[in-house]
């Protein structure tokens, strides 16, 4: 069964994200959706004023951030995307990636560096990525975002209603031909009308296609 690594957004947990996606693995019922948390425990008293939903959980359930609170993002991001690196290479391999907000940003920066040569992956490339409210930081002392082109392979469900969305379409910029999907909805993981599902499929569909014909016409070739 393929298997989609699914990365949480701030201030979340897997068992949030597994609710958030429930309709995904319903439309998606032959992959298997991955969830992992971040790496970072939140105090969920810091966040339940701007967060209500926080309030509703067991007061013992923990919630994650990809950096920790009490240090600029810039600083933490390349240790997190180590950690990141050395998690996926000892559970995959993967044949997708999906991040929210900013397990989008994650990825994103995952797939700059990985192109780059910077870092090392020990199975193939994923062969797509789902990016829901993904972002890139305008901090320019990030890890190099640089607007050269990426061959890999995206989706991007976008919300007009986003306050992030400025930051979530410039990411659309760095990927070849991405499939970009908007809603007309807030930073979330947003409801999809069907039509929308189905561009989905048949996106993931032909990027799976695509990697099994290759397969077997190097075969061909080497008989």
């Amino acid at each position: 069964m393929p298997r989609i690594l699914c990365l949480p957004g701030f201030g979340t947990n897997q068992k949030i994200m597994k609710y958030q996606l429930r309709m995904f693995a319903k439309e998606l019922p032959n992959f298997e959706f991955v969830i992992m948390d971040p790496f970072y425990d939140l105090d969920k008293s810091l966040y339940k004023i701007r967060y209500p939903f926080l309030s509703l959980l067991p007061e013992e359930e923990k919630i994650y951030g990809w950096t920790p609170f009490n240090q600029p993002s810039f600083k933490e991001i390349p240790i997190t995307l180590k950690k990141f690196v050395d998690y996926i290479n000892e559970t995959g391999p993967y044949d997708g990636m999906l991040g929210f907000s900013q397990g989008g940003r994650l990825i994103h920066l995952f797939i700059t560096e990985l192109e780059k040569g910077t870092i090392k992956y020990n199975f193939k490339h994923p062969k797509f990525y789902i990016f829901i409210c993904g972002y890139t930081s305008y901090e320019l002392t990030e890890i190099n975002f640089e607007l050269k082109t990426s061959e890999a392979k995206t989706i991007h469900l976008l919300g007009t209603k986003d306050d992030l969305f400025s930051a979530s379409y410039f990411m659309t910029l760095k990927y070849i031909n991405p499939l970009v999907l908007f809603f007309n909805q807030p930073h979330k993981i947003p409801y999809i009308d069907s039509e929308s599902y189905k561009k989905i499929k048949r996106f993931i569909t032909s990027e799976m296609t695509n990697e099994a014909n290759g397969k077997n016409n190097k075969m061909k070739a080497k008989l």
